[in-house]
């Protein structure tokens, strides 16, 4: 529910109600010509928000002035960390714009804010003495593989300096002109690992020569790849949420007109591009190491033609709580949605493009005012980490509630203040799971094939309940963790229908219960392949019976 709430462009806000189509919500009162971040709690109220410069509390009330070391003008201009490893902070990080050039250009600068008692500024902004010393326009973050910390990517533009008036450095007119510049070279990937309660921990630097200032960075919804847009390219990594290494795995060229947004489909198998310039949206499908495709081949899935504010007409693209993916049309009061993003055929109306999104209730979006380039930048939260992140949320919310008196155990054998907070040694706690198909041993799965499958998942243990059981996602890849190879036309030779997410409720002791889907076969390679699943999310619920006794005095009149 963090993403829950959008604030960007000139006084746009909307708002995402459960999983459903947005509304327009209150007016937030900042312009921002790109970069923003939000934030909600677990029940999706607004929290606070910034475009980089300004921090605003959720009833739309200034609370830090600038500088916050960031620009409305840059792509990312700021991302809110929520709290982590049993830690109460959020942890705010601001990069400035690329074009306005030295001196703005330095370090990514931190601001710790805390909920408790209010929405305060506990620290910063603070200028990072590590990490990249020249951060622009680029920020990204996905949860640490044992969800408890957060992996924070930004950007070092290396030594090309900032345009100034909007010229442009080399890097930025060589692009222009589609060749590569020279100082592109001294680019890095910085990653760096914050935790709630100790904040932003060293970075590691990791070369780059493709890394351009402007447009946008994203993680695949399970941080398992990082997309950038790069000079004339959109380059795409591999990303280790255990140990934060980076390495190059594929790359999009020849990129025409100005490149922009990025983002990835819900079920991380494609990704939507934005021409800033052209105003065109178009997809590409992930392939195996070492790919190369060229922009101009891949499938157009619309275009807005109407020029806006600076001669852009579309912007950033973002993957909304409804699954669909929304993007701008700049100087318009409205947003163009790609509503089937994971539909494995690459046209406009099978992903269901629509230049118009829609509200809630199914008429036209029609926003406060005018979005520009940027839509808000949120933590991409894996899903094998919703369930720890949610919990976070809840154990804030409930840290910051204040305490005004506190009553004395009659036996005085516990702490009238908060106790020690310690890990609870339990065993491991998961669920038994397995998939069958077909009416005997006999049948095999073929290349042409479509079979039936049934998953079943069971609660092995007596004296607990498994409630609100979730398998988040279902894919299908092959021995190395790539996806089957496409067909000539595009189309994918092995599909599951659907890929999740799929409910069990609550499993009593000792039951089980079984869920369909279809597997797809269409000209596959033949070999083994695995069945991954994904984001297995649940609670396990033990029952007590105890009783607890507080001593409280009556005063005298």
């Amino acid at each position: 529910m963090h993403d829950h709430h959008w604030t960007f462009g000139r006084n746009c806000h909307i708002r995402f109600p459960s999983s459903g189509a947005p509304v327009v919500d209150t007016d937030h009162g900042f312009v921002s010509n790109e970069g923003s971040a939000a934030i909600s709690d677990g029940s999706g109220n607004l929290l606070f928000y910034t475009d980089g410069t300004t921090l605003y509390d959720a009833a739309h009330f200034p609370v830090l002035y600038a500088p916050l070391g960031g620009s409305s003008s840059s792509t990312h201009s700021a991302i809110i960390v929520p709290p982590a490893g049993g830690g109460l902070l959020y942890h705010m990080f601001t990069v400035f714009d690329w074009d306005s050039g030295a001196p703005n250009v330095g370090p990514v600068n931190h601001i710790t804010v805390s909920l408790s008692g209010g929405l305060a500024v506990v620290s910063g902004p603070t200028p990072l003495t590590f990490g990249p010393q020249r951060a622009a326009e680029k920020l990204a973050a996905i949860p640490h593989v044992d969800c408890d910390k957060y992996w924070l990517v930004s950007v070092d533009v290396g030594s090309g300096g900032g345009g100034g008036n909007g010229n442009g450095s080399e890097a930025e007119r060589a692009a222009a002109a589609g060749k590569q510049a020279a100082t592109a070279a001294t680019s890095s990937i910085h990653v760096m690992l914050i935790a709630s309660n100790m904040g932003p921990l060293a970075s590691t630097a990791y070369p780059f020569a493709a890394a351009a200032p402007r447009g946008c960075i994203k993680f695949s919804p399970d941080g398992s790849m990082l997309a950038i847009v790069g000079y004339n390219s959109l380059e795409i990594l591999t990303f280790d949420r255990a140990t934060g290494v980076v390495a190059h795995h594929s790359r999009v060229t020849k990129w025409q007109g100005e490149p922009y947004g990025v983002e990835f489909s819900p079920n991380g198998l494609y990704l939507y591009l934005s021409n800033a310039v052209g105003g065109e949206v178009r997809r590409h499908t992930i392939g195996g190491l070492n790919g190369l495709d060229d922009y101009g081949t891949l499938p157009l899935i619309g275009q807005w033609s109407q020029t806006g504010l600076n001669g852009y007409r579309v912007g950033a693209l973002q993957l909304a709580p409804n699954g669909k993916i929304y993007g701008t049309k700049n100087s318009i009061k409205g947003l163009f949605e790609i509503g089937a993003p994971d539909s494995p055929t690459a046209t406009g109306t099978a992903t269901q493009f629509d230049i118009d999104a829609k509200a809630a209730g199914g008429a036209i979006l029609t926003l406060n005012d005018d979005a520009l380039l940027g839509l808000p930048t949120f933590v991409r939260i894996a899903s094998d980490c919703r369930c720890d992140f949610l919990a976070a949320q809840i154990d804030g919310q409930l840290a910051a509630i204040p305490k005004v008196n506190a009553l004395r155990p009659c036996d005085d054998s516990q702490p009238v203040e908060q106790p020690k907070c310690l890990p609870l040694d339990l065993p491991p706690i998961a669920p038994w799971t397995s998939i069958r198909w077909g009416d005997s041993k006999c049948d095999c799965i073929e290349g042409d094939d479509t079979e039936i499958m049934h998953l079943t998942v069971c609660n092995p243990y007596k004296n607990l309940t498994l409630s609100n059981l979730v398998i988040n996602q279902i894919i299908v890849v092959d021995m190395n963790g790539n996806p089957p190879p496409l067909l000539p036309d595009g189309s994918p030779s092995v599909q599951l229908v659907p890929v999740g997410p799929y409910c069990f409720d609550d499993l009593a002791p000792c039951t089980c219960v079984t869920r369909q889907f279809v597997l797809r076969l269409r000209g596959a390679v033949p070999g083994p392949y695995r069945i991954l699943l994904r984001g297995i999310c649940f609670d396990a619920c033990f029952h007590g019976d105890e009783e607890d006794c507080f001593i409280f005095n009556v005063c005298k009149d």
